[in-house]
């Protein structure tokens, strides 16, 4: 109105004008509002009003808070734009006086960097303008670093062509440094080289290696401490300043990494890479291809060259740093950038600064020495002593005889030896009587080898089975706390060294083309197999501290060298005793870590094994509802490991859903590719120690449920699910309640029969509730009250912002109810 002259004109004259402007839809809509008063409709100020409401849209405070709450800090997104968004968001929360402590336990929840996230739970009064302070100054550090490493590269470059025209003719500057013995970097003092004492296998002369020999037959090798470029075939050997680098390994173009090669998954610049591991490459290296699907900066120019063996020789188009991130650290590492399609390759100093590699300078002869010592136990195959199993079998079960399948042509030849062979290490027999039962036989080709066993489908039915607990990675880890040393024997055959009576073999006659035969082991595929096996070498080694067992793997640990030796000796020398042969092969000993039952356990805590990693992170985007089923079971499997795997994987979670159709989006793509990236990243369980106190942490949201186990403020356990459709109705204190009563149950083998257990709530009415009698609670708190009354409780108030991990839990829960 004042642009136009007409703010001085009559209330009804501006709203004239403002219709005429606004068009024939406004002023429909104008003819549709109902006034409180007529002269009302004339104002401008109350016409505007009217349209503003009818404009906005109307708001959804539960929706709005939802979006709010979920929303985490993404890949490349600064701390400033992240809680500029946060702001934005919880303007439409309706929060109110809490809005800065919220956004605060947002910051604390949904920032990437698990580094800043821990520094920010250890401050005991954390408001935002504090949170704000360490996450900017966090940021800040990690680009100055960045920086600072591209700039110490830069120079030290630099300083090595400046003062390459004063070396002598002849000389290669790069290899100064290096070791002319082994080719790796100077040691203080001969005896730290790892070539002295070994034999060349080249020209057969003591006190170093090959690939330094300065004695081959092939010019084109690389030869530390000489010069490199003297000795390289290329059509065009064009003159440089720079510095030369070895790198060992370099892929033919267009061929994938060989199944055997060393291997691990990193997270580049937030995206998961599979690198390969050379620990003799003096430089980190990958192809433009690779590059230029994690980074659009531009490439420092280098005159620098990449040697491999045979002198075969890259040019690398330029170097770069990238932000790395492993094991929930992070660190920036250079990267040599080439047009050719090589691997990505890890070398030497960076397999090192990640700890992926440790220098061993002596080795040790102990695991060869006491295999030579316990040689029988690790030769042929045992059987029990005074072991002799009768499997029971219903009589009112009609017996089946099955005739003998077809064996293919190209495996008749290898089935009949592999029968010979059962034959002589007497676990068959040949069978000329008739028998009630015969089972079918199966004959499975693994590692070029046949692998006979029955198909028992009918006798099965039969078998009454001898029920034994058998045990999980959980019940096992609970048992060693302190554990620093590991050892992994595995039964070799396992069910084969324990002898049947003669009933029970009849029972395991099976045909083959070469006629019949009957089991005098137990075979695999029996229904009881796995129970009675477990109950009898359960039973051998019974008595011997630090050993646990499941299945045929024998896990044997201590808290230091010595205890752990003593436990490992007695051990053989049971199995010596009792004649249980043990699978060289297959054994792991005096480990700081080891692979077992699917998950690796060391003395930090419990990991996930990373053949399981690098299948998730290995798969390909699904294309089908059943590819989307096989990679969230592979996911599901970790997912104790993985507090907000419901938040994260929703998008997923949408497509499995029965009246939905196949649409893999944008926002699907994303959570796959974050899967992945968390999946890389998981946490260290901590091992449960019984003797320490134990903390559960709970909480409830509208929503669902969330728990955590902690003993010295680290997670031993994670829990989540969702609340039902009647329990969304509960009141806010029974929830609470219900959140206890799930922990509790949930962790039940932690938690019973401990001294005392502290549970966290940041609801403070139930610490009231839990000094009240029964009878004076209300009736579906008492309900909850008795479920858990065997538990020793000590229920302490705390502030949501101080449990952030069960709050997290309850509202990024697993869409499970139970």
């Amino acid at each position: 109105m004042e642009a136009s002259g007409h703010s001085k004109k009559e209330e009804s004259v501006k709203t004239a004008i403002l219709l005429n402007l606004s068009g024939e839809d406004a002023v429909e809509i104008y003819n549709s509002f109902k006034w409180d008063k007529e002269e009302d409709s004339k104002i401008l100020e109350e016409v505007l009003k009217k349209f503003e409401s009818y404009c906005n849209p109307r708001k959804n405070v539960s929706w709005e808070r939802h979006v709010f709450n979920t929303r985490v800090q993404q890949p490349s997104e600064s701390i400033d734009q992240y809680v500029t968004d946060l702001k934005l968001k919880s303007k439409s929360c309706e929060f109110g006086p809490l809005r800065d402590d919220l956004i605060r336990d947002r910051i604390v929840c949904g920032i990437r960097d698990d580094n800043v996230k821990r520094r920010l739970l250890r401050e005991a009064k954390l408001t935002l303008q504090t949170a704000l302070d360490i996450c900017r100054a966090s940021e800040v550090t990690l680009t100055q670093m960045k920086t600072l490493s591209s700039e110490k590269a830069v120079l030290v470059a630099a300083k090595s062509t400046r003062s390459r025209p004063t070396s002598k003719p002849g000389k290669n500057t790069s290899h100064k440094s290096l070791c002319g013995r082994c080719g790796n970097k100077r040691h203080r003092s001969e005896e730290d080289c790892p070539a002295m004492g070994e034999l060349c296998r080249n020209c057969k002369r003591p006190n170093h290696f090959a690939k330094v020999c300065r004695t081959k037959k092939d010019t084109g090798q690389y030869s530390a401490g000489r010069n490199v470029r003297s000795v390289q075939q290329m059509d065009n050997d064009d003159t440089t300043d720079g510095n030369e680098f070895f790198v060992g390994v370099t892929n033919t173009p267009g061929k994938p990494l060989k199944n055997n090669s060393w291997t691990v998954n990193l997270s580049l610049e937030s995206k998961t890479v599979t690198v390969q591991i050379d620990t003799g490459a003096q430089c980190n290296v990958m192809s433009q291809k690779t590059y230029s699907t994690l980074s659009k900066e531009r490439l420092i120019k280098v005159k620098d060259n990449l040697v491999g063996f045979g002198g075969q020789k890259l040019r690398p188009i330029g170097r770069t740093q990238l932000e790395c991130s492993y094991k929930s650290k992070f660190y920036v590492l250079e990267f040599f950038v080439t047009k050719e399609n090589v691997p990505t390759l890890l070398g030497q100093d960076s397999l090192e600064e990640l700890n992926l590699v440790k220098r061993i300078y002596s080795a040790k002869s102990e695991t060869v020495d006491i295999m030579s010592e316990f040689d029988d136990v690790f030769t042929g195959l045992g059987c029990v002593k005074d072991v002799i199993h009768h499997i029971m079998v219903d009589p009112d079960v009609p017996p089946v005889v099955h005739p003998p399948r077809k064996v293919p042509v190209a495996l008749r030849a290898k089935v009949k030896e592999e029968l010979k062979r059962m034959e002589e290490l007497d676990v068959i027999e040949k069978v000329t009587s008739p028998t009630q039962w015969v089972s079918s036989m199966v004959s499975i080709l693994k590692n070029d080898k046949v692998r006979i066993c029955l198909d028992p489908k009918d006798l099965n039915k039969a078998i009454r089975r001898e029920h034994f607990p058998m045990r999980t990675v959980e019940d096992v880890v609970s048992q060693m706390p302190n554990a620093k040393v590991f050892s992994v024997l595995d039964a070799s055959s396992g069910f084969w060294q324990i002898k049947l009576d003669k009933e029970s073999s009849k029972l395991c006659t099976f045909n083959s083309p070469n006629g019949r035969y009957m089991f005098k082991r137990l075979p695999f595929g029996i229904s009881s197999a796995p129970e009675v096996f477990q109950s009898v070498i359960s039973q051998v080694f019974d008595g011997i501290e630090g050993v646990e067992i499941v299945a045929d793997d024998i896990l044997v640990w201590g808290e230091d060298d010595n205890q752990h030796e003593h436990r490992l000796r007695q051990v053989l020398e049971r199995a010596r005793h009792m004649n249980v042969k043990l699978n060289k092969s297959k054994c792991q000993l005096r480990k700081s870590e080891i692979a077992y039952l699917g998950h690796v356990v060391g003395k930090e805590g419990l990991k996930i094994d990373q053949e399981k990693v690098r299948a998730i992170t290995e798969m390909e985007a699904p294309t089908d509802k059943a590819g989307l089923q096989r990679f969230m079971g592979m996911v599901t499997y970790v997912s104790k490991f993985i507090p907000n795997l419901s938040q994260v994987s929703a998008p997923l979670r949408i497509l499995l859903k029965k009246d939905v159709q196949w649409h893999w989006e944008e926002n699907q793509e994303e959570s796959f590719q974050n899967i992945k990236s968390i999946v890389s990243n998981t946490p260290v369980l901590k091992l449960f120690d019984v003797t320490k106190p134990v903390t559960l942490s709970v909480d409830a949201s509208s929503q669902g449920l969330g728990a955590v186990i902690l003993q010295d403020d680290q997670p031993v356990a994670y829990a989540s699910r969702a609340l039902t459709t009647s329990q969304k109705n509960y009141a806010q204190i029974e929830k609470e309640m219900l959140a206890i009563v799930f922990g509790c149950e949930k962790f039940h083998d932690f938690l019973f029969g401990q001294e005392r257990v502290t549970v966290e709530s940041d609801h403070k009415p139930l610490e009231a509730i839990f000094k009240k009698s029964l009878h004076e609670t209300p009736h579906r708190l008492q309900q909850m009250l008795l479920r858990i009354q065997k538990y020793s409780l000590n229920v302490m108030y705390k502030p949501g912002t101080d449990i952030p991990i069960a709050d997290a839990l309850s509202r990024a829960f697993l869409k499970v109810r139970k």
